[in-house]
């Protein structure tokens, strides 16, 4: 379908939505479209209305599908602004979602350069499965299939672009998480990491094998106490991403993240959820028990025999890794449950002591109750008396 024949296409859709005459002035390629090209559809006449649309084969219908009525689910909840859904359709070339046009700050060209390189690499990984065997788009540009690991800043520009954009309009998003990395990427920003070092990561890995991670992090306390005393002492990945910023640039990785320009966009409320010891115990003990009553274990064996092998990084994580053990027949399902509970509060005390470092949190020992928390929200001060108002 040549141009102006998309261009009838889409404007034969919005008349028959809206009801209304309408004939396309122009298209203008934009960001959002991740696995399709994304447009500006602008009318013709005065008050004609902009929108935005998605395009792509006509097999892809059935994914603009599934959006439309997840937005329209989202619309209906009324718990975020989505823009609202104008039509989904196709013909015998290609499929549409359009939307109604809402007017957002734009991402810098760096920003949407990488989103568009972390999407990519996330439909790489996922092609087999859902099919999306080819390049994906960022806009109009298109993202070669190639991997990515910068997932923090991927997170904080466009994850969060949405709620930072709804704050700016007077209306209140919630960020909920326990993730100290990701909570200092939004509230302090990030610096310019350099990129991987395969060649200084592979000696790492070395030294490691040959000399025990503990010669590996030795050589991170002479350059970095502050960044080692911060990380797992058998948590190579970190150990040696530390050290390897440090051998690049010089300069130590903690430094470096001091450095960092905070965002200008964002002063958020922090209400700290902190119980005592035993308490936070107790409740990952019952939350590990319903994780494996719930079928954990087929889950994980179910992704053992779809090709996803234990020593993937994902299948590192808390529970998955234990219950991998389980079905490699090294370990039992009592030990393997016992060994989830003890990491994962291991991991609850880490968090425990990173946010402690946290200033301007209102901390609370118990969840409080919701009134009790927007009066936090809206005076910036909690039961101890530490303000709230910024981070």
């Amino acid at each position: 379908m040549k141009q102006d024949a998309l261009a009838r296409a889409l404007a034969g859709a919005i008349e028959g939505a809206t009801g209304e005459r309408f004939e396309v002035a122009g298209t203008e390629p934009v960001s959002g479209g991740c696995i399709h090209t994304a447009l500006k559809v602008s009318g013709r006449s005065r008050g004609a209305g902009t929108y935005f649309a998605k395009v792509n084969a006509a097999e892809r219908a059935p994914v603009f599908a599934a959006e439309c009525e997840g937005l329209a689910a989202l619309r209906d909840a009324g718990a975020v602004t989505v823009p609202g859904v104008i039509a989904c359709g196709a013909d015998e070339t290609h499929a549409w979602l359009i939307l109604e046009w809402l007017e957002l700050a734009p991402l810098a060209p760096p920003s949407a350069a990488r989103l568009g390189t972390a999407l990519a690499a996330q439909h790489a990984k996922a092609q087999d499965k859902f099919g999306w065997a080819h390049d994906n788009f960022i806009g109009s540009s298109v993202q070669a299939n190639g991997w990515s690991d910068e997932w923090l800043p991927f997170w904080r520009e466009k994850r969060l672009h949405a709620q930072l954009r709804l704050a700016a309009r007077n209306r209140l998003p919630i960020v909920v998480g326990g993730t100290g990395l990701y909570y200092r990427a939004l509230t302090a920003g990030l610096f310019e990491a350099p990129p991987p070092d395969e060649t200084l990561r592979a000696r790492h890995r070395e030294l490691a094998d040959r000399d025990g991670i503990e010669a590996l992090r030795a050589r991170l306390i002479a350059v970095d106490p502050e960044a080692a005393a911060g990380i797992a002492p058998r948590d190579f990945v970190r150990i040696s991403r530390a050290l390897e910023v440090y051998e690049q640039t010089g300069i130590a990785i903690t430094t470096l993240r001091r450095q960092a320009a905070p965002p200008h966009d964002l002063s958020p409320t922090v209400l700290l959820l902190d119980p005592p010891l035993g308490e936070s115990r107790a409740r990952i003990t019952a939350r590990v028990d319903a994780m494996i009553a719930a079928g954990l274990l087929d889950e994980v064996r179910a992704l053992h025999a779809a090709g996803y092998g234990p020593t993937l990084r994902p299948l590192q994580a808390l529970g998955y890794k234990q219950l991998g053990a389980v079905l490699a027949g090294t370990t039992s399902m009592a030990e393997a449950t016992a060994e989830t509970v003890r990491a994962t509060f291991a991991y609850a005390r880490r968090q425990r002591t990173w946010f402690k470092k946290e200033a301007a949190a209102t901390r609370f020992a118990a969840v409080p109750e919701i009134e009790v928390a927007l009066e936090a929200v809206a005076t910036g001060a909690g039961p101890d008396g530490m303000s709230g108002a910024t981070a």
